[in-house]
């Protein structure tokens, strides 16, 4: 047994699973799931540290550690990954359609407004997802079992909320750069078709998300910025000494729930989720309050959502991330830890509690790390250094999947340019997932 009390060494492992989460969420290229798979297939550092040097593999509770370890970074890592999205146009697949409302709130210097919406925004939702956990656990889990009727609706609900999106594009007038009408519908069917070619062989075929993603909307952005200067405004005084509006509730409430119903689903990012709870903010326009309840929206959505897989795995031993798989092979569960019962057991508990604390370790290192890259933004905004970082993202590329991947990510950068030069809105992109994921449930 361990020497120390198994609450602070729980308690130390998530810490320590924060701050890793931080790293991931603020460094383009890591993710969360790729620090989940080490820990758990490599426990025994950490172990030594949050043990105090006493705890090892041995000792019975070291699978309920570790995996404390694991939900702690998901949960942080949802909270930072915000910073390269709006500050270096670098997304990933769950904050991929936040760097243009990012980009327009930066360009016009409400950069750290935007980054303390998405962090209250996150802590908030992460305060709703937990108030969910048992409700929801009883209707989508085994009590009732809506999960099962949820799933035959899915496929048409994504089809659907895609077609929609593209009949808004029927809405805007005929400009000399910009598509309207029954044209503006046709090509968007066909970005939305053609990325969802492009998904099927990228993501569901070869498993390449990071070239994938970050060809859709991370380089199309960069290359715009080189072509045209825009000027980068003075990061205005601190948020704390001036007077700021609130973040926008209704989104956060919306995002939140969002994600605590797609943590369920296989597939489904928290960008399209986003969509459908927060519509307008994706649109291509200078609207700021549009941009502020996007960016509350997909921040709500994507801790929520992190949240939820927990609950997903725990109800119905559903893997939806790659946190959850961790978790599931580190504690050895073979049936589901709460599939009868209303309250959830101590380790789903205490699960839940490292979980929380990864969201409050990450919330002020984020908005920290945030306001200091508010203050470089001439250097970030420099063409040399958006020159390197498409170099970066090239060499992260090659390193993700070799030759195929740098493949995937030339062919997807053509076609992330292809929205902005016809006006169309980046949402249609998300077809790389929607579309075969639809066509998935359908068949």
């Amino acid at each position: 047994m361990p020497a120390y009390p198994l609450v602070i060494i729980i308690a130390t492992a998530s810490l320590l699973g924060a701050l890793v989460g931080c790293l991931t969420g603020l460094v383009p290229g890591l993710h969360s799931n790729n620090a989940a798979s080490f820990i758990g297939n490599n426990p025994g550092f950490l172990l030594m540290v949050a043990g105090l040097g006493v705890l090892s593999t041995d000792d019975p509770t070291w699978a309920l550690v570790a995996s404390s370890a694991v939900v702690a970074c998901a949960v942080a890592h949802t909270v930072a990954n915000i910073v390269p999205s709006i500050y270096l146009a670098i997304p990933e697949g769950d904050t991929a359609l936040s760097v243009l409302p990012g980009h327009r709130m930066v360009m016009a210097g409400r950069g750290e407004e935007a980054l303390r919406v998405s962090v209250t925004s996150s802590i908030a939702s992460l305060a709703i997802a937990l108030a969910l956990v048992v409700p929801l656990a009883y209707v989508m889990g085994p009590h009732i079992g809506l999960y099962g009727l949820a799933m035959t609706l899915m496929g048409p609900f994504l089809l659907g909320a895609s077609a929609y999106m593209m009949l808004k594009e029927s809405e805007k007038g005929q400009g000399s750069d910009r598509l309207g009408g029954w044209r503006g519908t046709a090509a968007a069917l066909v970005v939305f078709c053609a990325s969802g070619a492009l998904g099927h062989l990228a993501l569901f075929q070869a498993g390449l998300v990071v070239p994938l993603f970050i060809g859709l909307f991370g380089v199309p952005m960069i290359v715009l910025a080189l072509q045209r200067r825009e000027e980068v405004p003075e990061p205005g005084p601190p948020l704390m000494v001036r007077k700021i509006p609130g973040p926008p509730w209704g989104s956060v409430l919306l995002g939140s729930l969002a994600g605590s119903l797609v943590g369920w689903f296989p597939g489904i990012s928290s960008a399209q989720a986003t969509i459908l709870a927060v519509p307008g903010g994706a649109q291509e326009t200078d609207d700021m309050e549009g941009a502020r309840r996007f960016i509350a929206g997909v921040s709500a959505v994507n801790t929520a959502n992190a949240i939820f897989t927990l609950v997903a795995l725990a109800t119905i031993l559903k893997v939806r991330s790659g946190a959850t798989a961790a978790v599931r092979d580190l504690m050895a569960w073979e049936v589901a830890p709460w599939s009868s019962g209303i309250a959830p057991g101590p380790d789903i508990v205490s699960l839940l509690i490292s979980a929380t604390v990864g969201g409050l370790i990450a919330a002020p290192i984020t908005i920290l790390v945030g306001r200091r890259m508010e203050k470089a933004l001439p250097v970030l905004s420099a063409k040399w250094f958006l020159a390197m970082v498409l170099a970066v993202l090239v060499f992260m590329a090659i390193v993700t999947g070799g030759f195929t991947a740098v493949i995937v990510l030339i062919t997807a950068s053509g076609l992330g340019l292809i929205p902005p030069a016809l006006g169309l809105m980046r949402v249609h992109l998300m077809g790389a997932v929607a579309l075969p994921l639809a066509i998935g449930l359908l068949v």
